[in-house]
């Protein structure tokens, strides 16, 4: 019964962190840690201990914050994340951009990183459960956070909660894709991410390939319109062409928050909110990471590949595509653990999972495809 009313109080509390991200301009509490360690010269999350900015830490700051996950070197994103915060000598030459993102002295940032602390922890206690060193570990570093700034358990999984639905809008308004260019011999293309931010309502287009020289470019907008425009006459306008153009147009309409937002208007599966669910999913499995919970993640992401492959739904890849991207941005670990076991069970039998009418959203065939 206390573990009831626990986790009961636990999602009233992030409840009201949800309704207040609502306002305009309020800021997501979690720390994107693959963006963060980026500015250090590590893409995709991939840490390089031979780096200069590791050593420069002392050799016990080095062993408290690398020994986390159990290795003796800080090789993750969340173990940078600390060393490059707490260690004075790493802090003194942090990039500025990475000093933009996690402030020194700010109980603010210390929130963001208890946050990622306490997220990660919950996946380990479901992925390796009988670790009990490892959890240990998560668990005094939580400590240690916690009471630099007297941080409440509330504060840290609401921040935790409230950065998970910024997550899963993020993820969910982008689309990725190969853009191609028609010429009078060829065709050039370039890999391309189409993202849209509800705040501003801007649009960005990053592209980027050989045709680029393998750098990446990116084109920014206040509408859909000003960046088609800006591709015909701007800077970069020798990249594109018609076909190019008419594409991202097409592109645009496929974001599957766009797509999902005009269902919700129109009352498709009774006006259920996709985003929503997903993030109503996620926050579930995080405040109490057990088998029924993550099945739940196992059932929408079974139902995205059942729609796609039955109906070779293109929608329905798409949006598979920001399911997965959205946990895997969570947490890496978890993310592989659904591929894999998504893609060695029946998937027939896990959509069925759950048996809840609002997750219909997630086999609804996109329109155009199917004439209705």
């Amino acid at each position: 019964m206390r573990k009831l009313t626990v986790t009961v109080a636990l999602l009233a509390a992030c409840a009201v962190f949800l309704v207040a991200q609502e306002a305009p301009g309020t800021p997501a509490s979690m720390l994107n840690l693959n963006r963060y360690v980026s500015y250090f010269g590590f893409p995709r999350g991939k840490i390089d201990v031979d780096s200069d900015y590791i050593w420069e830490a002392s050799d016990n700051d080095i062993d408290k914050y690398g020994a986390l996950t159990g290795d003796i070197l800080p090789d993750t994103p969340l173990e940078f994340a600390l060393l490059s915060y707490y260690s004075p000598e790493i802090v003194s030459i942090r990039p500025q951009e990475a000093a933009g993102e996690l402030p020194a002295n700010s109980r603010t940032s210390e929130l963001k990183l208890a946050a990622a602390v306490w997220q990660e922890l919950q996946t380990v206690k479901f992925l390796d459960p009988q670790n009990s060193g490892r959890i240990g570990r998560y668990e005094g570093m939580l400590r240690f956070i916690s009471q630099r700034h007297n941080i409440a358990q509330t504060e840290i999984i609401s921040a935790a909660c409230a950065g998970m639905a910024a997550t899963v809008s993020e993820e969910f308004n982008k689309i990725g894709f190969l853009l191609e260019n028609s010429r009078t011999n060829s065709i050039r293309s370039h890999s391309a991410v189409l993202s849209r931010n509800t705040q501003t309502g801007q649009y960005i287009l990053s592209y980027g390939g050989a045709y680029t020289n393998n750098e990446t470019r990116i084109i920014t907008a206040n509408s859909l319109e000003v960046l088609l425009s800006e591709m015909r006459n701007g800077r970069y306008k020798a990249d594109f062409d018609q076909t190019g153009i008419g594409q991202v147009r097409e592109k645009a309409e496929l974001i599957p928050a766009v797509v999902y937002a005009e269902w919700k208007t129109k009352g498709v599966a009774r006006g259920a909110d996709a985003l929503a669910l997903v993030t109503e999913t996620l926050t579930n499995f995080y405040l109490n990471p057990n088998r029924d919970t993550y099945n739940i993640i196992l059932g929408i992401y079974a139902r995205y590949g059942v729609t796609s492959s039955t109906y070779q739904d293109n929608f329905a890849f798409i949006a598979s595509s920001s399911f997965i991207s959205s946990v895997s941005a969570l947490d890496s670990a978890l993310g592989l653990k659904v591929g894999e076991d998504v893609f060695t069970t029946n998937l027939v039998n896990l959509s069925r999972q759950p048996n809840d009418s609002r997750f219909n959203i997630f086999t609804t065939r996109y329109p155009t495809s199917t004439g209705n």
